[in-house]
């Protein structure tokens, strides 16, 4: 086939489906990744995960690698799943903002997933719950606190107490002061402090899981019978974005990451003569950690 688009890989993973998507994202920002004409673009067999060949028959394989913290991204789906299943119930933004409080931050007990048949009487109770602490709220003496207002007895609440750890409350003022549309009744946006490098790390160390996979004789096998003129390794960063936490600082980025990828594969043995990185957060998504010759 030509340079377009790889065919749908019917019937295969979502992880294949996701590195299918990617690749013809970052072909599509560099076509001339080969640094000539390719006249055809397929899936491979694994190895590669693609095939390309040139205008002279020469073949090109390119083995994809996801750029991802995978123990937080185990953390983070669990979360979303958790949150999730809440938030389907709660729907404040349909919901009238009190009079007295700005905004109230839920804590779901761990583990403790929101059923589809409970969520009535759970949303029921919630809402009951607020009213009353709301009806109530110029009696409290911690009203004004700008930290929060913690609440952690539900015991006359039946759904909310077998659901619930906490609830963190805040006044309404000029910090908070919600209107009807917006979510005054949630969880706490996912994103903490964090540094670059467990990002770094993780890209990395998946890199390197990749050369040792090729340093086994029945892959490095397969990989010469595949009779390549020249293999790549892509890694693309997509499900980071809402699992990870970032790779950015201050005064530090997608360049200097490259540079240390490309110091990683200067000093240890691999079989990649071209390494790229893709992130379609940049601006100029696609850079080429490593060249063979560099």
């Amino acid at each position: 086939m030509g340079t377009g688009a790889i065919p749908a890989l019917e019937g295969t993973t979502a992880k294949q489906k996701a590195e299918a998507i990617n690749f013809e994202a970052f072909r599509l920002k560099q076509p001339n990744f080969a640094g000539r004409p390719l006249v055809s673009t397929q899936w491979g067999g694994d190895p590669p995960d693609v095939l390309c060949l040139d205008t002279e028959g020469r073949r090109i394989g390119v083995e994809l690698v996801q750029w991802v913290n995978q123990a937080q991204m185990a953390a983070s789906k669990a979360r979303y799943k958790l949150e999730d299943s809440y938030r389907l119930a709660i729907r404040s933004s349909e919901v009238e903002p009190p009079t007295n409080i700005g905004s109230i931050i839920l804590y779901a007990k761990e583990r403790v997933l929101l059923a589809p048949q409970d969520a009535t009487a759970f949303r029921k109770e919630l809402y009951d719950f607020v009213l009353q602490i709301d009806t109530n709220w110029l009696n409290n003496p911690d009203r004004s606190d700008p930290q929060r207002y913690t609440i952690t007895d539900f015991a006359t609440y039946p759904s909310l107490n077998r659901h619930i750890q906490a609830l963190d409350v805040y006044t309404r003022g000029p910090r908070f002061n919600p209107r009807l549309g917006v979510d005054w009744l949630t969880f706490w946006p996912r994103r903490g402090a964090y540094i670059p490098n467990w990002m770094i790390d993780a890209l990395v160390n998946n890199i390197k899981r990749k050369v040792a996979k090729y340093a086994k004789p029945r892959n490095e096998e397969k990989l010469q019978q595949q009779q390549l003129a020249e293999f790549y390794l892509l890694a693309y960063y997509d499900e980071a974005v809402l699992h990870n936490t970032p790779y950015h600082w201050p005064g530090f980025g997608f360049q200097e990451i490259a540079a240390i990828v490309g110091r990683e594969l200067a000093t240890n043995p691999h079989p990649f003569d071209r390494v790229f990185l893709y992130s379609p957060l940049e601006k100029a998504p696609v850079i080429q950690a490593w060249t063979h010759g560099d």
